[in-house]
Formats: structure tokens, sequence, C-alpha cells
């Protein structure tokens, strides 16, 4: 490799090497995008289940509830019937 490089050929280097990296900073701010819309749609799924867990929490207490009113009423109901 010659010392002997040229002004212009240093400049059209330096051009396309600038190049390059315009190109890999495009990439790298499309990659932190991705990764911000990822770890947001996580959240919003964190949220959901923790939402379904605790509706179901208050689903099973209403039914166990009921089923033990009507555990209650039924022998009442089958005396006051007969």
């Amino acid at each position: 490799m010659s010392a002997d490089i040229s002004h212009a050929d240093l400049y059209e280097r330096l051009g396309a090497l600038h190049a390059r990296m315009d190109n890999v900073e495009r990439r790298i701010e499309k990659i932190d995008a991705n990764v911000e819309r990822l770890a947001a749609a996580a959240q919003m799924g964190r949220g959901a289940w923790w939402a379904a867990t605790k509706l179901g929490g208050l689903l099973l207490l209403a039914m166990g509830a009921l089923g033990w009113l009507w555990a209650q009423v039924r022998p009442l109901l089958d005396r006051w019937g007969a």
C-alpha cells in the first residue's frame, strides 16, 4: 500500500465511509424504535394479564358465593315444597 494517496482518493473514501455510517445510524434508530414498541407491547400484555386474573378471581368469588347461598337455600326450599 503506497503512502502517497491523493487528496481526491481520501475525500472519496471519507465520503463513502460517511455514507456507510449514516446507513448504520438509520438502522440503529430503526432497531431502537422496534425495541421500544416491543417493550410497550409487553407491558400492555402484562397489564391485560393482570386485569384478566383479577376479573377471573372476582368471578370465581361471586360463583363460590352463589354456590354457597344455593347450598344453604336449597334444603329450605325442599322442606317448604314437600
